[in-house]
């Protein structure tokens, strides 16, 4: 009877690492890109502070990479030609 019982636990613990590992593998590279997006999104607006052209920007190249394009408009002063 503990056999069948300790069977079933030891194929609910390795189910269970399987779905831990399986979870860890879809989220975590997704957060870490949003932690380099976020960085970089701070460096652009550290940039357009201190007067550097949004052409020679270098974070820029980097958001347009990990195609967050989008988010920097929202750090662009409008039509501000710097």
């Amino acid at each position: 009877m503990m056999k069948g019982l300790d069977d079933v636990l030891f194929s609910l613990s390795i189910a269970a690492v399987l779905i831990f590992f399986l979870w860890a593998a879809m989220v975590a590279p997704i957060r870490s890109q949003e932690r380099i997006a976020m960085k970089a999104l701070e460096v652009y607006r550290l940039e357009l502070d201190a007067g550097i052209k949004k052409e020679n920007s270098q974070a820029r190249l980097l958001l347009e990479a990990l195609g967050e394009a989008d988010k920097i408009k929202e750090h662009d002063h409008g039509d501000d030609q710097r």
